[in-house]
């Protein structure tokens, strides 16, 4: 769907570095070996460029990094249609949210009012992600009194702390959660889409209108690469202006279409 094989190799040169650190650090050595703390020191400064090497595939990657966001009540069904036919990888706005208040206990939710407690717990979610997205500077999580609200169940959480983050910390997080996901799948899976001239991720967000509000507004900082489609029915602030093309439904060739068209946006 998308080019590839630029002749651009940086990212699948870095690709080949991971590989061999990552096999340098699985053979341990046997401790009787006579070379043992050579080989250990091997394995030290393996996982020392590992580290560097991740950062360094993940500012390429960035580069090639293209956003579909997929809105309306088939934006799922359009999700798997592009892994389904390969044109894409996925993922789940709403995800993002749910891995912060994963860790809370549900008998701490359940019909129980959103307070600092809870804002607490959910910021030890929070520096847990920025570490692992190498974020060194971010706001964190403070309680309003205006964000008070009785909450029935852990969805309920979810749907209600996306409004204080996204006021608070800002949406562009998960922009840079999106980047690091894709960068763990293809240092995984080592996968060819390294040469391609971009990487393109469905992002689910469903009908959500607050959050492509969001997206639309503030995803600009992280990436500049970033599209609206509607999938089925949807609210028409998808419609108004955001989306450059709609699946009215969704199919394997509809799915084509709209990407056929974020293409020819592009060039």
């Amino acid at each position: 769907m998308f080019s590839r094989n630029l002749g651009e190799n940086m990212l699948a040169d870095t690709l080949k570095k991971i590989e061999e650190c990552k096999q340098i650090i699985k053979n341990e050595p046997d401790p009787h070996d006579k070379t043992y703390n050579v080989k250990m020191g091997n394995i030290r400064k393996a996982k020392e460029d590992l580290e560097t090497l991740f950062v360094e595939y993940k500012h390429g990657l960035k580069e090639r990094l293209l956003l579909i966001l997929v809105g309306g009540n088939s934006s799922n069904k359009f999700a798997e249609e592009c892994v389904a036919s390969k044109y894409a990888h996925r993922y789940d706005a709403m995800k993002f949210y749910q891995d912060l208040v994963d860790g809370i206990d549900e008998s701490l939710i359940n019909n129980c009012g959103y307070s600092p407690n809870m804002v607490d717990m959910i910021n030890g979610q929070i520096e847990l992600k920025a570490h692992e997205l190498d974020i060194e500077q971010f706001n964190m999580l403070m309680y309003d009194h205006a964000d008070s609200k009785t909450l029935l169940n852990k969805q309920d959480l979810i749907n209600h702390i996306m409004g204080p983050f996204n006021k608070q910390i800002g949406v562009e997080f998960m922009a840079l959660d999106i980047l690091n996901q894709m960068a763990i799948l293809a240092t995984k899976d080592n996968y060819s889409e390294t040469q391609m001239s971009v990487l393109p991720v469905v992002v689910n967000i469903g009908d959500n209108e607050k959050l492509a509000e969001e997206i639309a507004t503030h995803f600009g900082k992280v990436t500049d690469q970033f599209f609206f489609v509607t999938a089925g029915v949807c609210s028409s602030k998808f419609t108004n202006g955001k989306a450059i093309a709609k699946a009215q439904k969704v199919t394997k060739e509809s799915v084509k279409e709209v990407l056929k068209t974020i293409k020819g946006a592009m060039q």
